[in-house]
């Protein structure tokens, strides 16, 4: 201490002050405000410089921080600005988006409208189905409480409303005169503009030109425009509320117009094609249905047709055996050749409908070719004869003679073939062969045949040769005036060969005459191919002898009916349960009755019968149903070991078409019955198929019964009756109730439009009336049954009548007998 001069201490005091001074200025420095202070330092303050020094570091960086304030709030600025355009460009997008997306989905609403009503007009079925169907699509898009839909028929200058939505005018069917009238679906048609009409604008078109329906308070309809052509309107309108609409709508609607015009339009057009096709088949249908009553029609009248022949032939055959003078023989040859002639043409007519019914069928039974060509050449050398012509006939001995074939169809092709050469050969000779065809019968069991049949008459120029065979067809318009005849003989000729899988041709000169020649293929009998020249001859002796054994084995047959055989008879119709029920009862056999088809199934469940007669049209099954359901029972007693063969099961019908037959037949029946009833007929049935110590029964044939100027044949009733008066007497009665009651219904069934129930009671009447042999009336009642089955019902009320009258004919007639 005592080396320290006084003068340091006072420099280290003075220093002191100045650092105090020093760090109070900086301690009092406010960095928070702007500006220094260095007004109350000393000039000659030690630190004063670095009092001004850290005054002037201060106002720079007060100037600093006021710059960076400054920049600050002008950045603020800037960002407040561009958030601000930032918060409007995004409400913007914003909106943008929103209406992008309501634009889709608007469009999406509109394809979706488009894509239903397109899909509508595929599921729909009709025009009556599509137009609902619209207005329920439609209602996606916009609320359509009245909607209308309107067809313009510019013809007619009518529209149509075939759909029509509306709470107060919902009647309006059509306008017709539509380019006359105040309509605003006229307004939009002959505009071919759409039409939006505010509640202002509708009043003042009301009291200017009138208006169709109520007014309005908005109403809008749009064009209906295919290929620039308005075929309809579409328009939908408001009562309530003017506001109810808006233009935007009416886009709605244009914007799916077009796509209804075309389901309209196709819908139309599949309609249009659905009821074309309708009609097409409707016509095929009657058409087909026309054929087969056709068809039906001349099966059923082949009997009645024939009959009066048969009569007038059958009368001349037996005044021939009386005697008569020389005048009165050719007269009776004149009868009996006309009728001939008369039968044969009818056969020809009635085979040739079978053969455009396609009904022609062939048999394939056993047969003596040689035989049937002697029997024909026999017939034909008679008649050729007496025409001053030879006729020569010769059959090649190698053709196996026992064969199997058609010998009714190829006797009817020699027929017709021979009798065009008789027709048309004046002079000379015929000549009739056949010949077996080379490599055809040698190992073979099927073998061909080529018959000829050659004349030497008026010939066949080559350009009429190719037509010989068409229907109705000579060779010239002078030929069928001098010879007569259809020329269908040769026609049914060519379908017979034809069916036989042969051909048929002709090979002529005029004037120098014609060769007719076919082919037909035939099979061998088993164990039968001798030929013709190992055959015995046997002539016609031979064949009368076998005709007198067929009648012995027949009566001898019928005298064994004693053996209980038992008959199982299904018939619903009272004259015909008694008719049939006396032909067998009197014959020996049992009998059960069943009057409709589930009782005669019944009645064969629970016993044993040798064979079943059954009826086709019953009441609560028919014959059809019982057949299969007889055949199913015998089927499951065969499955359990407890059956054996199935019984016959015969059909009776009044149908002779072989439609029909061919029906039972499927049904599983064995054959096949028409009525009315005959008593031979019934019987050889009977023999066919019972056996009887012998494989079947012989045939016979009996006259058809003739047709009298009476409402009945009271002597051909009485004999197939077997004389019984008393009993034809009770069956006539019971027919004559039965039928008044049929009539009654008919004519009370008439008024409901009802043919098939017409058609079922015609049919029962007609069965009933020919197994008494009242041929008007049944003919009368066939005539119905035709018309009811044809369809043609406004007919029917007239053949109702008619047939009344033959009935009523009839009764009084029965009366006074």
């Amino acid at each position: 201490m005592t080396g320290k001069h006084p003068e340091d201490n006072d420099h280290r005091l003075i220093l002191d002050r100045y650092q105090e001074e020093l760090l109070a200025y900086l301690s009092g420095v406010d960095w928070m405000k702007k500006g220094g202070n260095t007004a109350g330092i000393d000039p000659d303050h030690p630190f004063r410089d670095l009092m001004e020094a850290i005054s002037m570091i201060k106002t720079n960086l007060d100037r600093l921080l006021e710059q960076r304030e400054a920049d600050q709030n002008r950045l603020r600025f800037q960002e407040e600005q561009y958030l601000s355009t930032l918060e409007e460009r995004v409400a913007q997008r914003t909106r943008d988006l929103e209406i992008e997306v309501s634009k889709k989905n608007h469009a999406e609403k509109i394809n979706r409208v488009l894509f239903n009503i397109s899909n509508a007009v595929n599921t729909t079925q009709g025009l009556d189905e599509l137009f609902p169907s619209i207005h329920h699509i439609l209602n996606d898009l916009v609320e359509l409480p009245n909607f209308l839909i309107g067809i313009y028929d510019k013809d007619e200058d009518r529209i149509h409303f075939p759909y029509f939505r509306d709470q107060y005018d919902s009647g309006i069917k059509e306008i017709p005169n539509l380019s006359g009238t105040g309509s605003l679906t006229g307004e939009v048609i002959f505009g071919n503009q759409p039409l939006f009409l505010t509640h202002e604008m509708l009043i003042r078109r009301y009291h200017a030109n009138g208006m169709v329906g109520t007014l309005p308070k908005v109403w809008m309809g749009v064009p209906l425009v295919i290929q620039d052509e308005t075929i309809g309107v579409m328009a939908t309108q408001s009562y309530t509320d003017p506001e109810y609409f808006s233009l935007k709508d009416l886009d709605i609607l244009i914007s799916v117009s077009h796509q209804v015009a075309l389901a309209i339009n196709r819908k139309v057009a599949e309609q249009d094609l659905i009821n074309e096709t309708r009609r097409a088949n409707l016509l095929a249908q009657k058409a087909e249905t026309a054929n087969l009553a056709k068809s039906e029609f001349i099966a059923n009248m082949s009997h009645e047709i024939r009959t009066p022949l048969n009569g007038v032939i059958g009368m001349a055959e037996l005044l021939m055996e009386t005697k008569p003078s020389g005048q009165q023989v050719h007269l009776i040859d004149t009868i009996s050749s006309e009728a001939d002639s008369l039968l044969n043409i009818i056969n020809d007519i009635l085979d040739f409908s079978k053969i455009e019914a396609g009904k022609l069928r062939l048999e394939n039974i056993c047969f003596d070719l040689r035989e049937t060509f002697e029997d024909i050449t026999s017939v034909m050398a008679i008649r050729a004869e007496k025409k001053g012509l030879a006729l020569l006939s010769d059959l090649d001995p190698r053709i196996p003679c026992q064969i199997q074939g058609d010998p009714g169809r190829l006797r009817q092709v020699f027929m017709n073939l021979i009798g065009n050469a008789l027709k048309f050969t004046h002079t000379g000779r015929i000549v009739v062969n056949g010949r077996l065809v080379e490599g055809t019968g040698s190992q073979s069991n099927r073998f061909q045949v080529r018959f000829s049949v050659a004349d030497t008459g008026i010939g066949i120029a080559l350009e009429k040769q190719t037509a010989i065979f068409d229907s109705f067809s000579q060779a010239d318009g002078s030929t069928t005036r001098e010879y007569g005849g259809t020329g269908l003989g040769t026609t049914i000729s060519k379908q017979i060969v034809e069916l036989m899988d042969g051909q048929i041709g002709v090979e002529s000169t005029p004037g120098q005459g014609s060769t007719f020649w076919f082919t037909a293929w035939f099979d061998r009998q088993p164990e039968a191919s001798t030929p013709f020249s190992e055959q015995k001859p046997e002539g016609k002796a031979h064949h009368a002898m076998n005709r007198e054994k067929d009648r012995i084995h027949s009566r001898s047959l019928s005298n064994t009916r004693q053996k209980h055989i038992r008959i199982l008879l299904a018939e619903d119709y009272p004259t015909n349960q008694q008719i049939a029920l006396r032909y067998l009862n009197r014959s020996g056999f049992l009998v059960s009755l069943a009057e409709d088809g589930q009782d005669a199934v019944d009645l064969y469940k629970q016993n044993h019968f040798d064979l079943v007669l059954m009826d086709i049209q019953m009441p609560a099954m028919d014959g059809y149903e019982a057949a299969m359901a007889i055949r199913q029972f015998e089927r499951t007693l065969s499955d359990r070991g407890r059956g054996g063969k199935n019984t016959p099961i015969i059909a009776m019908t009044a149908h002779a078409m072989e439609g029909y037959r061919e029906r039972c037949l499927n049904a599983g029946m064995d054959d096949y019955l028409t009525k009315p009833l005959k008593k031979q007929d019934l019987l050889v049935m009977m023999d066919k198929w019972i056996k009887v110590g012998s494989e079947s029964g012989a045939r016979s044939s009996f006259p058809d019964p003739t047709v009298q100027p009476y409402p009945m044949d009271m002597e051909k009733a009485l004999e197939e009756f077997e004389n019984d008066q008393a009993f034809l007497n009770d069956v006539v009665d019971a027919f004559l109730r039965d039928t008044k009651q049929r009539i009654i219904q008919m004519e009370a069934v008439t008024a409901k439009r009802d043919p098939d129930h017409v058609s079922r009671l015609a049919h029962t009447i007609k069965g009933g009336a020919a197994n008494l042999i009242a041929e008007p009336l049944s003919f009368a009642a066939s005539e119905l049954e035709a018309a009811a089955l044809d369809g043609h019902t406004h007919r029917i009320p007239g053949l109702i009548k008619e047939m009344r009258s033959e009935f009523d004919r009839l009764a009084s007639w029965w009366d006074q007998v």
